[in-house]
């Protein structure tokens, strides 16, 4: 019994010396969510997010949030709307106070910026966060301080004058997670100025395993990389690369095109770019979507790296979540689903009660629904920040041929859904799979296209 408890003790202590929990705690002001959420990015090419931990918000605003990190970690926190970005160092504990300034009730929050600012209580003097804010401050002061020798006469003096600057600045700061963000925006820099051949940057930068969970490093790898192998690279015949997609649609054999430029020997770092290519290529007219898709599955199910099959999964799920025949996200409002298979066809609207294109859409789909009555329902759901607004246009339109719902701030559905810009249009068949995400409004031919796909 004692020799269990003895084993017990050592692997909670090897666990917790893997993992060391990282805490956050705080109060938010004039907050009217009662959430707040912790996001980690999961990779950056897709820049998926994982919600790692939630907690309710007190009625003294007050908060607590954890996690598990082996590694320095880019976090998002998340209030609504609102949200920020924090460097999360294991073991650590981050004490917050936090704000927003709300937006205007009749502006919309998707398509202006939304920021929720903090302050670290126990790091005022010290710490990665503050030492990475002041840095950037520096940066900026120095690129548009000397934005005309940098950007056109080339000078690269001045960069290696900034990094000594830099580094007098921070001397004495220990920290591998800095050192590399300023290294590898400094080295952005240097190549969006053209001061260091592209060569010279991949060969110190680019030439062993990637960087993944560095934010900074990885900004400069798809900085670098954006339209390398399809544009760029002098190695990579453009006639080779679409018959290997397109045609033979082999992984294998991309790989070996890839492997004739110089810079991509390092099979991990040739495999991401592949992946990051064939992401970009599954909006071109040059590739086949269902080819690239292939390949990008392949390198889900078969590849070597774990960080790769992730990606690639994440690809996968960025480009088919709202494609046709895909499940749409489910909708929850009060613990039910508000969406069920039938007979019909389902129209989902995304609106605001406030916004004057939305009504103006919403009079004309109630004058165009009578044709289509027996073949489609019509599900509105608002998403206004303030309940008021809608239980008052609620009210006022009781009588009206559809089933209309609040989103009651959950905002995980309507991002499910990119409804960003309203009204968004979304059809769905009886069976509730996707027949076409952001179809037209009905003053843009809604009643001709339901005719084909109703007929």
């Amino acid at each position: 019994m004692r020799a269990g408890v003895i084993i017990s003790v050592i692997f909670l202590f090897v666990t917790s010396e893997i993992f060391s929990q990282t805490t956050i705690s705080g109060v938010i002001s004039g907050s009217d969510d009662k959430l707040i959420s912790l996001y980690v990015v999961d990779d950056y090419l897709t820049r998926e997010e994982i919600l790692i931990d939630e907690s309710f918000i007190g009625e003294d605003g007050s908060f607590s949030l954890k996690s598990g990190f082996d590694e320095v970690r880019y976090a998002v926190l998340r209030v609504g709307y609102y949200d920020a970005g924090i460097y999360l160092e294991p073991g650590k504990h981050y004490q917050l106070e936090c704000y927003y300034e709300p937006v205007d009730d009749f502006l919309n929050p998707h398509l202006m910026e939304t920021p929720l600012f903090y302050s670290i209580r126990n790091e005022v003097f010290e710490g990665l966060n503050s030492n990475i804010a002041k840095f950037n401050t520096m940066y900026d002061d120095f690129v548009l301080k000397n934005s005309v020798p940098l950007f056109r006469n080339r000078t690269s003096k001045l960069v290696q004058e900034f990094r000594e600057q830099v580094e007098d600045a921070f001397e004495g700061y220990q920290s591998d997670y800095f050192r590399e963000y300023v290294s590898y925006r400094l080295a952005g820099l240097e190549f969006q100025t053209n001061v260091r051949a592209p060569q010279k940057l991949a060969a110190e930068y680019l030439s062993g395993r990637p960087d993944y969970t560095h934010d900074e490093a990885m900004s400069f790898f798809n900085l670098f990389f954006d339209d390398y192998v399809v544009a760029r690279s002098k190695a990579i015949d453009r006639e080779d690369l679409q018959s290997t997609i397109n045609y033979q649609v082999s992984y294998t054999a991309l790989l070996d095109s890839l492997g004739k430029d110089t810079l991509l020997k390092n099979e991990a770092m040739r495999e991401l770019v592949m992946l990051s290519t064939l992401r970009q290529l599954l909006g071109s007219n040059d590739y086949g979507y269902k080819q690239v898709l292939h390949i990008i599955r392949h390198v889900s199910s078969h590849s070597k790296f774990p960080e790769h099959r992730r990606i690639a999964d994440n690809i996968l799920r960025e480009s088919s979540d709202l494609s046709e025949g895909a499940l749409p996200p489910s909708i929850t409002l009060n613990g039910e689903d508000i969406l069920h298979p039938g007979s019909k066809s389902i129209l989902l609207i995304f609106f605001q009660t406030w916004n004057g294109a939305c009504q103006a859409e919403n009079q004309l789909l109630e004058e165009m629904f009578p044709q289509f009555s027996d073949k489609l329902e019509l599900v509105l759901i608002s998403v206004d920040e303030k309940e008021e607004l809608w239980q008052q246009w609620s009210e006022e339109n009781a009588d009206k041929p559809w089933q209309a719902f609040w989103f009651g701030r959950d905002y995980q559905f309507p991002a499910a859904y990119r409804a960003k810009a309203f009204p968004l249009y979304v059809l769905l068949n009886p069976d509730l799979t996707i027949k076409r995400w952001d179809i037209p409004r009905p003053s843009e031919g809604l009643p001709e296209i339901l005719s084909m796909i109703l007929k």
